[in-house]
């Protein structure tokens, strides 16, 4: 799925620091559509469009209008060129202001969970 979704998106090399993470994280730029998952008390989120920023095997980042909860799962819409969405649930591990109108939220695939429908 990484390969398919890094060839999906369009790459947009940038120079970044050296990485210290396990695996490798493609920068990507393209929509995406984020659904927060039902939360303790039963609600949920509105669906919205971010961007996504970068994405690896297990992880991805997305730039969002608004900040999201760390912990908080949402699922992940990939636009796909076979039309049909890859979906992925995600959980929030980190989220910071990225400049005055975006917050960068990076996230890590749930374990065990490959695509949902």
């Amino acid at each position: 799925m990484f390969r398919q979704v890094t060839s999906e998106l369009r790459g947009c090399p940038s120079p970044r620091p050296p990485e210290r993470r396990r695996e490798f994280r493609a920068p990507v730029t393209g929509p995406v559509v984020v659904t927060p998952c039902e939360q303790r008390d039963g609600t949920r989120g509105e669906p919205f469009v971010g961007r996504a920023a970068d994405v690896s095997a297990s992880g991805v980042a997305v730039l969002c209008g608004a900040p999201m909860e760390i912990g908080r799962s949402f699922v992940l819409y990939l636009p796909s060129r076979e039309g049909e969405p890859r979906v992925a649930r995600y959980t929030v591990r980190n989220c910071r202001a990225e400049d005055a109108d975006f917050f960068r939220v990076g996230a890590e695939l749930d374990d065990g969970v490959t695509a949902v429908s």
